[in-house]
């Protein structure tokens, strides 16, 4: 069933805050042109692992790029605060990243986008706009 995909900045600009995103097929070595991530092993053990400790997520799209059209890659974006003081950020981080900040896992990243950087992605925010307001 067809579903819609938002891209990560929008999201931080609807949450008004940074956000978190899960990256996959980053230095995996992969050499086939198209991967449908939500079918791989790792996809689902993640995701599998975030619906065990109650964390809620979405699959989303990366970065909107005004000139160009990308495929969802298996992005996935987990609704916590980049916080250290934050357990389940802390819980998060440990589940992908080592103590020395390498990812555990080949060709997969977490990621932070600051509020600031999606803010700059979308010049028109707050233009009225037919009604509604461009997000």
């Amino acid at each position: 069933m067809p579903q819609i995909i938002q891209h990560i900045d929008r999201i931080a600009r609807q949450k008004q805050r940074d956000v978190l995103m899960i990256v996959f097929g980053i230095d995996d070595n992969i050499n086939e042109e198209f991967i449908d991530y939500y079918e791989t092993d790792i996809w689902s053990s993640i995701t599998a692992w975030l619906d065990e400790q109650k964390f809620l997520w979405v699959p989303c799209a990366g970065f909107a790029l005004e000139n160009s059209m990308d495929s969802c890659s298996g992005q996935i974006y987990v609704d916590i605060p980049y916080d250290e003081q934050n357990a389940d950020y802390r819980k998060l981080k440990e589940y992908f990243e080592k103590p020395d900040g390498t990812m555990r896992m080949l060709g997969v990243s977490l990621r932070y986008l600051p509020l600031s950087v999606a803010m700059r992605s979308c010049p028109k925010v707050g233009r009225k706009l037919s009604g509604g307001v461009i997000s």
